[in-house]
């Protein structure tokens, strides 16, 4: 009975296994064929590319074996995130995913292995933020992301081309769910890393581990995760643009371009939740080597930062050559470096302190740019040397340290305009009150002479329009390097520059309007500047002789002096306001000398209460007050004198004609309104406006019981004897109402 059992028992189990067999085939057949064949149909790829805009994926073919295993080749995925766009590739795929837990709307995968693996990222302008949350939103849960063939990472100009491992894993619910980054880790060998073309980082080892904290997009945006990240990074590698030469001077000079160089980086950091772990340091050594005027040598230039205790200690250090100039050696401590990473560098400067003495030959100036000012209004070029004995104390520069440039090319951006030449640059820190050393900032003091300059438009920087000697620059400013692109301020000045060319500045006059036509004239400037390299106020004025010049059809020609005196306005960042502005005209000749003796007058124009805007042209609206040795250049700015009735022109020179009036220039029209004159014998008013060249204007005047009027309207001349002061009244002005004249 026993012996039955045991053989019917051995008869049950092959027809066991050949029923879970049968059933397993069942199931497994549809799956593979309706699964192989969905995976390479066009339903699948519409099936993951639903959100094109947001997510594609593409593959050239697929196949699974088994329910939720697949293996696909040439995989492509493309991303956009807010103005992020990436693109990751692999030659083949394998991956694992859970079937059952698509039930609960997750993607979840066992793991994931990829071959020959390419990843690249760019920033884009347009910014396309996730849809609003959704508590039901799908999950991607994958915690094993792997490959041991990574060949490159590329984001925007930096690639990173190497023969590395690395394994990710996240969690993450889409719609703007939360994020988890898990334990990753990343080994790369034989990494090189470019900028464009240029190899920055080669031969290298570089291992890395990484993980966020779960969290929301909202409480850690951006570089703003780095706040909670935690990782390591240490690097071994080959610096190939980093190296020193010795120049036909016996100096030191740096070489950016070899392609073979002994500098190494040797980097071991830790950090969690922006904090640096203690032991942590940074080295790139470079050997120094060659023959000087007398001896062979060979030494090393080191950079080196490391965390002792709470505090960052970075230390330069490259000697001179024997008998050679060329050297760098400097010692600060940034303190509380293990605090949270400060969210601005000022935070950063004022916890560092130290020393830093450099004497070096610089091959283009161009970098100091934004060390010197935050509107980059002050600009060096050129080669030259750079010498430089700095001591700092919690961000403040102690008194006595200095830096000296003896010779660089300068240039100052003023108001749209380009002041250059060579000059010998020399800063300084001098007491303010108690010592900077524990007490109150001292004062930066910068000191710049050009022997000679030019100035041009910044538009036109290569057509001069100004050339002078002896321009003094002046700029001081709180030692505290903090607060130095906000106190800063700067002083310049020169006197009797020329200007080869006057013609040159009707770009800045109402076009065939006012036409400048020749003579010779000098410039005189006292600007000061504001820290953002604006105007603060500016005293400027032009003299010149023989000058020639065109209003609308008419002709003038004499000497004239302009001096103004402009205030930066309140309301506008190009507006200044005309605090004072005169013009003194003499030996003023006007069309052919149409004067019934032929003599030249004088005129005087006075501008007050009004603003000036920079531009090409200038815009200028101002209170006028106008000075004339007669009426007859009021009169000549209308008609020809022999027009007039013989009683205007016979009581012409009776006396010096006072007049008010507005101003308005504006692109190529200046006008003159609701001008208002007197003398001895006359009472007038006028108003003209010249567009493009054109004159428009009505003339009325007054001399007991006679009244005349004039209208002018481009070459014809009408005279109104009759009614002339109703007529005159009942013209509009031509400026509005808000408008008003000086009283």
């Amino acid at each position: 009975m026993r012996q039955r059992r045991r053989t019917a028992k051995l008869v049950s189990m092959p027809r066991l296994l050949r029923r879970l067999l049968i059933v397993s085939a069942i199931v497994l057949v549809p799956y593979l064929i309706g699964g192989n064949i969905f995976l390479n149909s066009r339903w699948a790829h519409d099936l993951a590319n639903r959100k094109p805009e947001r997510f594609q994926a593409t593959w050239s073919s697929a196949v699974t074996w088994f329910p939720g295993m697949i293996v696909g080749w040439d995989v492509v995925l493309r991303g956009h995130a807010h103005k992020v766009s990436w693109k990751a590739s692999a030659d083949r795929l394998f991956s694992t995913i859970n079937l059952i837990a698509l039930l609960r709307r997750e993607v979840r995968s066992g793991w994931v292995r990829a071959t020959s693996v390419t990843i690249s990222a760019d920033r884009v302008a347009n910014d396309l933020p996730p849809p609003p949350y959704s508590e039901d939103a799908w999950t991607l849960v994958f915690p094993s992301i792997a490959s041991s063939s990574i060949r490159q990472l590329r984001f925007e100009h930096f690639t990173m081309e190497a023969d590395g491992s690395v394994e990710v894993g996240f969690i993450k619910q889409i719609r703007g769910g939360p994020f988890e980054l898990l334990p990753s880790r990343a080994t790369l060998r034989e990494a090189r890393l470019r900028y464009g073309d240029r190899t920055l980082l080669s031969d290298a080892r570089i291992d890395s581990t990484f993980a966020i904290p779960k969290h929301r997009r909202e409480d850690a945006p951006g570089w703003k995760k780095l706040e909670i990240a935690r990782g390591t990074i240490a690097i071994d590698g080959v610096l190939p643009m980093l190296g020193f030469e010795l120049d036909q001077d016996n100096r030191w000079r740096a070489v950016t371009d070899r392609s073979q160089t002994d500098a190494r980086l040797i980097a071991n950091v830790g950090f969690a939740a922006a904090t640096l772990e203690p032991g942590g340091s940074v080295e790139i050594k470079v050997p120094l080597s060659g023959k000087g005027s007398s001896a062979s040598f060979s030494n090393n230039a080191t950079l080196r930062g490391e965390l002792v205790g709470d505090d960052a200690k970075l230390s330069l250090h490259l000697p001179p050559p024997p008998q050679g100039q060329g050297s760098a050696d400097a010692e600060i401590t940034v303190a509380n470096a293990r605090v949270d990473l400060p969210r601005e560098l000022k935070t950063l400067v004022r916890r560092s302190s130290g020393r830093f003495d450099m004497d070096w030959h610089f091959e283009s100036l161009d970098w100091l740019d934004p060390l010197l000012m935050r509107a980059r209004w002050l600009q060096l070029r050129g080669s030259g040397d750079v010498r430089a004995n700095l001591r700092m104390h919690s961000g403040v520069l102690l008194t006595g340290s200095n830096v000296d440039v003896p010779h660089a090319d300068l240039g100052v951006v003023v108001a749209e305009h380009r002041f250059f030449g060579s000059t010998r640059v020399n800063a300084r820190v001098v007491a303010a009150g108690k010592d900077s050393d524990g007490g109150a900032p001292g004062q930066l003091a910068v000191d710049a002479a050009l022997d000679k300059f030019d100035i041009a438009a910044s538009a036109a920087p290569d057509k001069s329009l100004v050339q002078g000697r002896d321009l003094k620059i002046d700029l001081t400013a709180s030692s505290d390097l903090a607060e130095f692109g906000n106190t800063s301020k700067a002083h310049l000045r020169f006197k009797q520059a020329e200007m080869p060319d006057i013609r040159a500045f009707n770009r800045y006059l109402p076009s065939r309007s006012v036409v400048l036509l020749g003579g010779s004239n000098r410039l005189d400037g006292d600007v000061h500047l504001n820290a953002a390299g604006k105007v603060a106020t500016a005293d400027v004025k032009v003299s010149g002789s023989d000058t020639r010049a065109r209003l609308g059809a008419i002709k003038l020609a004499g000497d004239f002096e302009l001096s103004t005196k402009l205030v930066a306005s309140k309301t506008g960042a190009d507006r200044y306001e005309l605090a004072g502005s005169r013009m003194k005209v003499s030996r003023l000749r006007v069309g052919d000398g149409d004067y019934s003796d032929g003599t030249p007058t004088w005129a005087t124009l006075d501008l007050h209460r009004g603003t000036i805007t920079t531009g090409q042209p200038l815009r200028i609206d101002a209170d006028a007050n106008i000075t004339m040795e007669n009426i007859r250049l009021l009169l000549a700015l209308f008609t020809r004198h022999r027009a007039f009735p013989k009683w205007v022109i016979r009581l012409a020179d009776s006396g010096v004609l006072q007049a008010t009036g507005l101003m308005r220039s504006q692109g190529d029209t200046l006008i003159f309104d609701r001008v208002k004159a007197s003398n001895d014998r006359f009472d007038a008013a006028a108003r003209m406006k010249v567009k493009s060249g054109t004159a428009h204007g009505d003339l009325l005047l007054h001399w007991g019981v006679l009244t005349l009027g004039l209208e002018v309207n481009g070459d014809q001349r009408d005279f109104h004897l009759i009614g002339a002061r109703k007529w005159y009244e009942s013209q509009p002005d031509l400026l509005p109402e808000t408008a008003k004249a000086t009283d």
